[in-house]
């Protein structure tokens, strides 16, 4: 779509099989309808990263597609709200990817994008993209896996694995865990259910390492209602010979 300032809209008109180039990060998770992306922030716990901080949404964009009458973005601005709600809060001069910080958690928020060209003409807003913040924040327990494992025995040097998760403020109703050779989709398959361990808001469980050599990364996650993951924790690399 253009707008009549002579600069492109910098999302609605480029899309890649079907998604709009606006995506909101919460924990690389795509979103339904709007197909927000969730990225995720560091924690500096354990050396660990949280996907999905409770209070941030990282939002990323393609710039948009210039021609003979529509120069390229040089600045972009943000603005963002709960969902439906038509409220707005703008941050200008950002660039991406952008984070938005001081959400709630467990809240749904529209985020849009709006480009300007030198002359500092800007353009009509983007359509809104939908994405959530996370409603628990989960760290590590004192059973921290070792970097280096073997396939298909128990994880050292404790034979498991567990954690912590707190509402914010989505209930917590379990803990689950898995293995990945991905650090940036939060998994959906192949959950190890956790039970809980003792520890305050603790959820632990005894499972074994991949069966098959490589490198993966375990994701701790909490649950909420009917088993959604509500927050979640991945570890680095993990090699498995």
């Amino acid at each position: 779509m253009d707008d009549p300032n002579g600069c492109h809209q910098p999302f609605q008109h480029r899309r890649s099989r079907g998604r709009d180039r606006l995506r909101c990060a919460r924990g690389k998770r795509e979103c339904d309808g709007t197909r927000s992306l969730v990225r995720d922030h560091d924690t500096g716990n354990r050396g660990a990263k949280s996907f999905g901080a409770v209070t941030k949404l990282a939002v990323t964009w393609s710039a948009p597609a210039t021609d003979s009458t529509h120069g390229a973005a040089t600045g972009y601005n943000l603005r963002y709200g709960p969902s439906g709600s038509g409220s707005w809060t703008t941050l200008a001069g950002v660039s991406s990817p952008a984070t938005i910080a001081g959400l709630i958690g467990g809240t749904a928020y529209d985020v849009q994008v709006q480009a300007s060209n030198a002359a500092l003409n800007p353009s009509a807003w983007s359509a809104s993209t939908t994405a959530s913040t996370w409603g628990a924040t989960v760290a590590a327990g004192g059973w921290v896996p070792a970097s280096i494992q073997t396939h298909g025995a128990a994880i050292a040097p404790n034979g498991g694995a567990n954690l912590i998760a707190v509402a914010a403020p989505t209930a917590v109703t379990g803990g689950a865990f898995a293995w990945s050779a991905s650090n940036t989709a939060v998994p959906t398959s192949g959950l190890v259910a956790g039970g809980a361990d003792g520890v305050t808001n603790g959820w632990g469980q005894w499972f074994n390492a991949p069966a098959t050599a490589g490198t993966y990364y375990l994701w701790l996650l909490a649950q909420a209602g009917g088993g959604v993951t509500s927050g979640a924790l991945v570890t680095g690399p993990i090699v498995v010979s």
